[in-house]
């Protein structure tokens, strides 16, 4: 009898440890960099990633390891390093400090308001660390252990921070003011006074994304280029008209290199006199960041991750092995090869995710939302480019946008040997492979449609407001919301026999069992309401969530548990249940894979009795069990409150106090266990 309670009491504590441990795949590689750094005295490279923490390399980027002990998963848009200490600022959660070369960190967030955490810039000379936030400039002489701010001169509306740079004992500057006092503010006094200097700066110039200087001048990426100043600041040119909307600049002598936002990088050989496109080898085109490092020129892209040029830009090469920071929104397979959709293009991989090769030839969109699998055919939606069609495993793309009229795509499902997508104007089917597309919006008011589920005749949408059907081909379309929250974004739909599940953004799980004409909420265990995604197979239903993980289900949604063990980031946008493996695509960290997870469900399946409703107030009721059955209940601590034999599939339980229960069934098939919440 112990040794059974024992075994009930480890699953109430470990329950949600049943399916195996989630490994991170070897990619895709790449990430949305947002900062880049080198060490001088070691030479090693940093990386901040949006939402991804921060990686180091030690081999000039030839493999970087994650090195988040301490910082986690945080949003990195700022990176410094001076004399073996390593600064990061993350927007929203402060300062952070490393003084053993990246392998933990410590917040230093002292003195620092909450708008003060959100930090873009960091600069450090000889002890003293300036930090530009959304709460204007802050300064410490102690490495961080406290802040002082040191704002004076810089309007109030104008402390929101974009950039600092220190050139020859001067500070700058670049502020956020809506265009009537942004641009760029000097000091000469260690931030004690600041003085406005803008002269030649107006309009889009005065949104000064970075900032960088040699003997020459200070150079910076602003809205409209890249404009310059051999006076420091009091006067500004712009080097050229061929260049708009930069985001980053770096020098190095005479070299000027400029990352822009959407036509990657331009190199100026003679300050910025003449420039010309250098993206040879960078399929990313929108550049967050560049550092330099001897002859060796990175940079760092939102979409693509790192890649290293050795001659000044002529050829870059991709830097991201070991980088797993890839926002991946869908994930499908076909054969036996696997596809991630997401926003730097479509990767396959031909060996359960140990390995993966970007296939985006053809595509004219690198941010790739919904894939689709019909026959031999790939599908990929992309945002503001329409669908594509890959006839070969993704080697080649082809544009299949003929009648579409709306082209940012959502949702792709096959029904059939039809195949319908979702857009921000309505839903549009395609018989024919993807070659034709006919708009299906009559009687559609709703808005973007971001998920389709199909069953027989009767058709799905998730809709930024609610729930649609259609049970005529998509010819007509009725209202299917009732039940659920007004103005409710349903980001995810799946069918399961009878049941159709909508994920909502805030509100959780709804089932309905009647096509839609009721929902219910359906989320016991849920900690996070915000899903993702969801997917369906015969063990059960998956919720990716986004900041709780994934979460699964084998009793049509009346009970969840989490499934994160191993699983570092929790923000899973998509979830591909196979035969062997379950794969998870997350906003932050690439793809995730559990090779057991399936097994492991089962196994909950068969071993654990099924109770309704749970929680429960006075009646419990169990299924599949079978009257003769001896029950006994049992609280955490192991005391045993009921034991008898059943005469029906109902225990009355109103006496018991409120509190988690454990259920032991002994009858000739063996023993099963289960549990339930005493309300």
């Amino acid at each position: 009898m112990k040794k059974v309670l024992a075994i009930i009491l480890c699953t109430f504590a470990f329950s949600g440890n049943l399916i195996a441990q989630w490994q991170q795949s070897n990619g895709p590689y790449g990430g949305d960099i947002r900062a880049l750094a080198v060490d001088t005295t070691t030479n090693h490279l940093f990386a901040g990633l949006n939402h991804g923490g921060v990686y180091k390399s030690t081999d000039n980027g030839a493999s970087w390891t994650m090195i988040n002990n301490g910082i986690e998963f945080n949003t990195v848009y700022a990176l410094a390093a001076d004399n073996s200490k390593i600064f990061a600022g993350t927007y929203g959660n402060g300062i952070f400090i490393s003084t053993d070369d990246g392998n933990s960190w410590t917040a230093i967030n002292t003195g620092l308001t909450t708008y003060g955490k959100f930090v873009s810039s960091i600069v450090v000379f000889r002890g003293n660390v300036f930090a530009g936030t959304n709460d204007g400039v802050y300064f410490s002489s102690n490495d961080g252990s406290t802040w002082t701010s040191v704002n004076s001169g810089i309007p109030d509306n104008s402390l929101y921070v974009q950039s600092l740079l220190l050139s020859g004992g001067i500070l700058y500057a670049s502020v956020a003011g809506g265009g009537i006092n942004g641009g760029i503010y000097r000091s000469a006094d260690n931030g004690g006074s600041w003085t406005e200097v803008n002269n030649g700066l107006s309009g889009n110039s005065l949104n000064v994304s970075s900032m960088a200087a040699n003997d020459n001048g200070i150079f910076a990426a602003t809205g409209d280029g890249i404009y310059v100043s051999t006076d420091h600041g009091d006067t500004w040119a712009k080097t050229s008209n061929f260049l708009t909307s930069t985001n980053a600049v770096a020098v190095n002598g005479s070299n000027i290199f400029a990352g822009t936002i959407g036509s990657g990088v331009y190199f100026s050989p003679d300050n910025g006199d003449t420039w010309a496109a250098v993206s040879d080898g960078i399929p990313a085109k929108y550049i967050g960041a560049f550092v330099i490092s001897g002859n060796n020129i990175f940079t760092g892209t939102w979409d693509g991750g790192v890649f290293l040029s050795t001659n000044n830009g002529t050829n870059w090469t991709d830097a991201n092995n070991g980088i797993t920071g890839m926002a991946i929104s869908s994930i499908v397979h076909s054969g036996d090869r696997i596809f991630a959709g997401g926003y730097g293009g479509v990767y396959t991989s031909t060996d359960q995710g140990n390995s993966w090769t970007l296939v985006n030839n053809g595509l004219l969109s690198t941010a790739v939302i919904p894939l689709a699998v019909s026959g031999g055919n790939i599908f990929a939606g992309t945002q503001n480019k329409g669908i594509f069609l890959s006839a070969d495993n993704g080697a080649s793309w082809t544009e299949a946008n003929n009648g579409l009229t709306s082209t940012d795509i959502r949702a792709l499902t096959v029904k059939g040997d039809s195949i319908l997508a979702g857009t921000n104007g309505g839903v549009f089917l395609s018989t024919d492979s993807g070659s034709n597309w006919v708009e299906k919006n009559n009687e559609l008011s709703k808005g973007y449609v971001m998920a389709i589920a199909t069953r027989d005749t009767c058709t799905f949408i998730g809709t930024s407001d609610g729930v649609l059907l259609s049970t005529d081909n998509c010819d007509s379309w009725v209202d299917a919301s009732s039940g659920l929250p007004g103005d409710t974004w349903v980001d995810a739909i799946v069918v399961s026999g009878d049941n159709v599940f909508a994920g909502t953004f805030g509100g959780g799980v709804y089932l309905s069992s009647n096509n839609g004409s009721s929902w219910t909420a359906v989320n016991n265990g849920l900690s996070d309401m915000q899903i993702m995604s969801l997917a369906v197979n015969e063990n059960g239903i998956f919720a990716g969530t986004y900041n709780g993980g994934v979460f699964v289900s084998t009793d049509d949604g009346s009970s969840w548990i989490a499934v994160n063990s191993g699983l570092l980031c929790k923000r899973v946008s998509s979830l591909m249940p196979g035969s062997n493996y379950v794969y998870a695509g997350t906003s932050d960290a690439s793809v995730w894979t559990n090779d057991v997870g399936i097994t492991g469900v089962r196994e909950i399946k068969k071993s654990e009795i099924s109770v309704f409703p749970n929680p429960a107030k006075e009646t419990l009721f169990l299924r599949d069990i079978k009257p003769t059955a001896e029950i006994s209940i049992y609280n955490i601590k192991g005391k045993l409150f009921i034991n008898k034999i059943l005469t029906s599939n109902q225990v009355d339980i109103s006496s018991l106090p409120r509190g988690l229960y454990a259920i032991k069934i002994v009858d000739k098939t063996g023993t099963r266990t289960g549990k339930f919440i005493k309300q």
